[in-house]
C-alpha cells in the first residue's frame, strides 16, 4: 500500500495495532515522545523522520512527516 495525499498521525498509529510502547520502540523513540506528538505537541525533524519511517515499515506506506497530519515539526509552519 502506498501512501498518498494526508493521513492522521493517530489513525496511522492505530493501524498498526502495536501498543503505543511497541511502536515507540519500532521508531527507536521514547514511549512519551511518541505520546506527544500524538497529543499534537512539535517534535524534533529527526523523531518526525523516525516515527515516519516506522510506520512506513510497519504498514507498506511511503509517507513524509509532511503528509502526516498532526505531526508537528518544531521550526516549522502549519502551513508547509
Amino acid at each position: 500500500m502506498i501512501g498518498t495525499g494526508r493521513a492522521s498521525l493517530r489513525k496511522l498509529a492505530d493501524r498498526t495495532l502495536l501498543s503505543r510502547n511497541r511502536l515507540a520502540a519500532e521508531a527507536g523513540i521514547y514511549t512519551q515522545t511518541l505520546k506527544r506528538a500524538l497529543d499534537g505537541e512539535r517534535v524534533q525533524r529527526p523523531i518526525a523522520v523516525r516515527i515516519t519511517s516506522a510506520l512506513n515499515r510497519l504498514l507498506g506506506t511511503d509517507y513524509e512527516p509532511e503528509d502526516i497530519d498532526g505531526l508537528r515539526i518544531v521550526g516549522e509552519s502549519e502551513d508547509s
